[in-house]
């Protein structure tokens, strides 16, 4: 359950990479970075249900960046 709640995370992430991209993807880079950050801080805690959503968060960070990174590379490489 821990690491299947990850990949749910990520693809609920990816879904929503394309509609969060229109923010500004360094803003959303930078936020998806301290998303990250939390969910796995989350993770940490020794109660079950919070290292569920500390996955599942960090999941959902690594889903929105995975879109995200590719198109801000494009476009800042000449």
């Amino acid at each position: 359950m821990l690491g299947s709640i990850m990949i749910l995370g990520m693809a609920i992430g990816a879904l929503f990479g394309g509609m969060v991209m229109k923010i500004g993807r360094r803003k959303v880079m930078i936020a998806t970075c301290f998303l990250g950050m939390l969910g796995a801080l989350l993770t940490f805690r020794l109660n079950f249900e919070q290292m569920l959503v500390g996955k599942f968060v960090y999941g959902l960070a690594v889903g929105i960046h995975n879109c995200i990174a590719p198109r801000y590379i494009e476009e800042t490489i000449p």
